[in-house]
């Protein structure tokens, strides 16, 4: 891993630097789907991991800093990186707070948000320059080198791993062939040569390593693909295709002038996604600029390469039918909660926290719900409930939440919002309270959305006929 402080303290003080325009940078990255929330330490009240907004977070951090108001450079922003997939984004995030902590800032709120649009597994760290507990700013002398020194204390401290004797070595990966195992070096900008009996391993024209042929050849002919792994790429490539374009780019080489030169591999939309998801390396064999014959898979997960058409076809793995339209995390939770009514700051922040997008991108609702429509509801659960207890909600896909000090509920089927209160006998709300107050830990389960009217649909299923001309109040179960 490697780490280094963007705006360390060379230089004079940048705009970004006074007003904490990591932030705003790394919020923009969360809403385009290109970044991860991992972590909000130190924040007081408003940490939360799921419901995040910048103006909130930003103002947090400039109180902080006027606790020295002759601190010119008010925002610390880093990154800690590792080459291509070999740390995920959960390990990462646990070096980074070890990290924050080596380099003094362990007390200090700071925000932690994983990338996902290089090639390279990153987080992007944001704190602010001035201790919180006692006004004073924290050390920055020699920060890009305590930097550097830190992550290589985090991991040997963790991996045990010396940094100063890393060596790149892929002899643990199970290859069947001498061309996969070549390609293990070729796809890391080496040249692998066969001389004299030996496979050397070149990089910049230095000697990297050195294999003997004949013992290579004797260990990779001892090794066969593994078929359980192999059934779980193929579990794992249907499974997500459908929701992804399929069809191949060309990757040029770049020149000068922002020239593209000639075509060095090929890449899609999928196969970025199972990159970043699953470690899954896509290694497409062309000639020249001619469209790609064949690929490999070089698996970092299980340390393993596999014959691609062994596992699913070129021409389905990249078959891409109209319908197919790739949406980032965020845009797929914002279509989900989309027609719900959410006519006020609780509804929005109930959205929020059901569908875990930030309270900021909840659009407000024009929808109202009508008095008719609630008179309706309110007699539905009336004849609902007079059979079943109010816990029963979760079978007809309706749920009790309670936000600021009020209980709502959500009919999930025809994306509606209402007051309790105002649907609910007032009995029922106790029940409610008595519940709440028993599992106050353990939050109702969110649901997900069935059919368009499903709610109300399921309610009508289970209401039972009057058979009375003054039906008997059912009895409320003991608690």
């Amino acid at each position: 891993m490697n780490a280094i402080i963007l705006d360390n303290k060379k230089g004079g003080t940048s705009s970004a630097s006074k007003n904490f325009g990591g932030i705003r940078y790394n919020i923009n990255k969360m809403d385009t789907g290109k970044g991860e929330l991992m972590a909000l330490r130190n924040f007081g009240a408003l940490g939360s991991d799921t419901v995040v907004e910048p103006a909130a977070v930003k103002q947090y951090l400039s109180a902080v800093a006027k606790l020295n108001p002759n601190k010119e450079k008010k925002q610390f922003h880093a990154v800690i990186s590792c080459k291509g997939k070999e740390y995920d984004k959960n390990q990462l995030t646990d070096v980074a707070h070890d990290w924050m902590d080596k380099m003094g800032y362990a007390n200090n709120p700071y925000i932690v948000v994983f990338h996902n649009d290089t090639e390279n597994n990153h987080v992007h760290i944001v704190s602010v320059r001035v201790d919180i507990n006692t006004g004073k700013s924290i050390p920055d002398a020699f920060e890009n080198v305590r930097a550097v020194k830190n992550i290589d204390q985090s991991m040997k401290e963790k991996y045990g791993i010396d940094r100063k004797a890393e060596k790149l070595d892929f002899s643990d990966y199970r290859v069947t062939t001498l061309p996969q195992f070549k390609l293990l070096y070729e796809i890391t900008g080496h040249t692998a040569m066969e001389v004299n009996g030996k496979l050397k391993i070149m990089k910049e024209d230095r000697l990297n390593s050195s294999f003997d042929l004949n013992g290579l050849a004797y260990n990779i002919g001892k090794n066969k693909e593994d078929d359980k792994r192999k059934n779980q790429l193929k579990a794992i490539l249907s499974k997500y295709l459908p929701d992804f374009e399929g069809a191949l780019h060309p990757v040029h080489q770049k020149l000068s002038g922002d020239r593209k030169g000639n075509v060095v591999g090929y890449k899609s939309d999928f196969t970025e996604f199972m990159r970043e998801r699953f470690g899954l390396q896509f290694v497409f064999h062309h000639k020249e600029n001619q469209p790609p014959y064949g690929y490999t898979i070089v698996d970092h997960k299980a340390k393993a390469v596999f014959k691609g058409s062994g596992v699913m076809k070129l021409t389905e793995l990249t078959r891409s039918p109209d319908h197919k339209v790739k949406l980032t995390y965020l845009e797929k939770k914002l279509l989900d909660l989309n027609g719900y009514n959410s006519e006020s700051l609780s509804h929005m922040k109930i959205l929020a926290k059901k569908f875990k997008v930030p309270l900021y991108r909840i659009p407000v609702s024009d929808r109202k719900i009508s008095d008719v429509e609630k008179a309706y509801y309110k007699d539905l659960l009336a004849l609902f409930l007079r059979d079943h207890h109010i816990s029963a909600l979760k079978d007809i896909n309706m749920e009790a939440v309670r936000e600021d000090g009020k209980w709502y509920v959500l009919d999930n089927g025809s994306k509606t919002i209402l007051d309790a209160d105002e649907i609910l006998a007032p009995d029922e709300i106790q029940s409610l309270d008595h519940e709440h107050g028993l599992s106050t830990q353990n939050p109702l389960p969110n649901i997900d959305v069935l059919n368009p009217f499903s709610g109300i649909a399921a309610i009508a299923g289970t209401i039972t006929p009057d058979r009375e001309d003054k039906p008997k109040r059912r009895k409320k179960k003991k608690i």
